[in-house]
């Protein structure tokens, strides 16, 4: 927003339009110039940029029907 001030100008209007110096939640919601903004700077910018997720232990997922694995096994779950 620094290199496009007409971008911060027309935020800056919008926000003017609040009556009140402490917005709550639900009246910030209603801008919708603000809300585009704060997405996009989310989108380029998440807070986490991964998450490691590892299972605790082993699981088996049973399935409706068997069936033939390449090597011709049958399979009636999948771990």
């Amino acid at each position: 927003m620094a290199k496009n001030q007409g971008v911060q100008e027309k935020l800056r209007q919008e926000l003017l339009t609040v009556p009140i110096d402490n917005p709550s939640a639900d009246e910030l919601e209603l801008l919708p110039f603000l809300d585009a903004t704060l997405k996009e700077v989310l989108r380029l910018h998440p807070p986490v940029t991964s998450v490691t997720r590892e299972a605790k232990q082993d699981n088996i997922i049973p399935i409706s029907e068997p069936v033939e694995d390449v090597n011709g096994n049958m399979v009636y779950e999948i771990q």
